[in-house]
């Protein structure tokens, strides 16, 4: 529900900032967090909790919409953890068989 939510948003964004400037935003996002871990995400997020309730002068729009991508970033490596522990318990020829059976256009 929240990678769709963030689809939705993008696409709102784009439309809002222009496509080139929403793009820019999002590399630069996606460059940041990027290959980070489940544990480094949620601290990453603890502190910009910490920093939007410090009560120092802060871009709270920056700021704010940084941790929301964070969240939907925290969902997506989630999900995929729990797919590849899935995953590992299936013999590698049953596997093919099962992506086939759950998503038959793929074949």
């Amino acid at each position: 529900m929240v990678v769709c939510k963030d689809r939705l948003d993008r696409i709102k964004s784009d439309e809002h900032l222009g496509r080139e400037a929403a793009a820019a935003v999002e590399a630069d996002i996606t460059s940041l967090l990027q290959g980070k871990s489940y544990d480094h995400l949620l601290a990453l997020q603890r502190q910009i909790q910490a920093k939007l309730s410090s009560g120092e002068p802060v871009d709270t729009d920056y700021w704010e919409g940084l941790l929301n991508k964070l969240l939907v970033w925290k969902s997506k490596v989630r999900h995929t953890n729990i797919w590849v522990k899935f995953a590992s318990h299936i013999p590698l020829g049953k596997a093919e068989i099962f992506a086939r059976s759950c998503c038959p256009e793929s074949s």
